[in-house]
């Protein structure tokens, strides 16, 4: 098995070494959507995701082999090969990379109960605003006095993108750990939805200044009339909606099939409407997964595995075990949206966490200012964040986990960094900079997560 493994690793390495082969035309045909070699990029990027799973032999959360083998495939153009080179530009990968992220994050919505966080809403909006505050203040600061030439729109900017925390990655480390019902995770998964909502109406006034060299009271009405207006969405369809189609549905067909169709509509749908109110779809597909009643899905025919499991079970003559197989079937039925995902799931996740590693460029990270600034926002984001942490009330929760929970600078602030870089607010070095703060706080957040659990234990409700 070791030596089919090693010639398959041979194998991929000729393949990269011949990419030198390739004509300048065919690098560029690569940016288009219809070629090829975004196929032998999905080969490599999930063998690698694969490959590098052997972090958790060494106790590390799966998230950082999945980071760690973007940053080594956007490294080869240093070595000579040019295989990957426009990967990161390319508008597929890209797409690929934020499905992933959209799977991802329903997926923790279908795990989560509204219920549950709705409990923990007063604490997650303390947490949220208070670290915003704590982490837009330090990030403004360090636009101030470390970036040369900064005014007051780059400081603006840098604090809402520092503020902006990355849901996505947190929650991974979550799921990878089997920690989602935990009080700890209850309450950042809450924050986060309220962090994404402050930083967008922050993001909404500050670019409404920077393109308009004023302050906008209308663009600011606006975004929050949008946010609002989602919600209100999110609600209706999930209370009234939602219902109906999965009836209609299952006059049609109540196979699987349609049960699958049916939540991916939903998910893309909620996604889509975030984008389009101006939310990060990650968030659009979180409450789409809240949004979600197992019950709903009843209706649906059940899966074969389940029906002979009931029939072997009900067989059983002991009436005490004959219980304890019905509520471990039960238990495991009521699971079946989530893992009607996870064929998905096991594809496009890894996707979204090597893209991230991806855009890491480490001959830029290692200039003397590119490497001050990515330091600094790594240093005030972290501190921020751990600090709201332990404002949060209660004595048997590990606060350490709930400020890490919250740290990591998310997507949103890249693309606030983005909307900088073309609107000439923010040069290369602070693009750079603000990427290699992600890719960074992407790899050492779970690693610190682990940490504090090992350390301070986790309370489960």
């Amino acid at each position: 098995m070791k030596f089919k493994f090693i010639i398959f690793s041979i194998l991929l390495t000729f393949i990269c070494c011949s990419s030198n082969a390739l004509t300048t035309s065919t690098a560029l045909a690569a940016s288009t959507a219809g070629d090829p070699l975004i196929l032998l990029w999905l080969v490599i990027m999930i063998f690698l995701s694969r490959s590098f799973s052997i972090v958790k032999k060494f106790g590390l959360p799966l998230v950082v082999g999945e980071i760690l083998s973007g940053v080594f495939l956007g490294q080869l153009d240093n070595l000579g090969f040019h295989l990957f080179e426009s990967a990161q530009s390319n508008s597929v990968v890209r797409f690929l990379a934020a499905l992933g992220g959209i799977i991802l994050m329903f997926e923790i919505g279908l795990e989560s109960k509204f219920h549950d966080l709705k409990l923990n809403f007063k604490t997650g909006i303390k947490l949220a605003a208070s670290g915003t505050i704590f982490t837009f203040i330090t990030g403004f600061l360090v636009a101030k006095f470390l970036i040369p030439n900064s005014n007051l729109s780059l400081e603006l900017l840098i604090g809402v993108i520092t503020a902006a925390t990355a849901t996505g990655i947190s929650a991974k480390t979550f799921k990878e750990l089997g920690i989602i019902h935990t009080k700890e995770v209850k309450i950042v998964m809450m924050a986060s939805i309220l962090d994404e909502l402050i930083s967008i109406l922050f993001f909404g006034i500050i670019s409404g200044m920077i393109l308009d060299a004023t302050f906008n009271l209308m663009n600011f009405s606006i975004t929050l009339v949008q946010v609002v207006a989602f919600f209100i969405f999110a609600g209706i369809f999930g209370s009234w909606i939602t219902p109906f189609m999965t009836k209609w549905s299952t006059k049609i067909h109540a196979g699987i099939n349609m049960k699958i169709g049916v939540l991916l509509i939903i998910c893309f749908l909620f996604s889509w409407v975030a984008h389009e109110l101006g939310l990060a779809t990650v968030i659009g597909a979180f409450v789409a997964g809240l949004s979600l009643d197992q019950v709903y899905f009843k209706s649906f025919s059940q899966s074969n595995f389940f029906s002979k499991l009931r029939f072997l079970t009900n067989k059983i003559e002991d009436s005490r075990l004959q219980n304890q197989f019905s509520r471990l079937i039960e238990d495991a039925a009521e699971k079946s949206l989530e893992e009607l995902l996870k064929p998905l799931s096991h594809v496009f996740v890894p996707v979204f966490f090597i893209y991230i590693g991806l855009l890491l460029d480490l001959d830029q990270l290692f200039t003397k200012l590119t490497l001050t600034i990515t330091l600094a926002l790594l240093v005030v984001s972290f501190f921020g964040r751990i600090v709201s942490g332990y404002l949060v009330r209660g004595t048997k929760i590990n606060k350490l986990v709930i400020g890490l929970g919250m740290t990591p600078i998310g997507e949103a602030g890249l693309i606030f960094a983005i909307f900088g870089y073309i609107t000439k607010v923010i040069d290369k070095t602070t693009l750079s900079a603000v990427v290699s703060a992600v890719v960074i706080s992407a790899v050492i957040t779970p690693l610190l997560i682990k940490y504090a659990i090992h350390k301070h234990g986790i309370r489960y409700d």
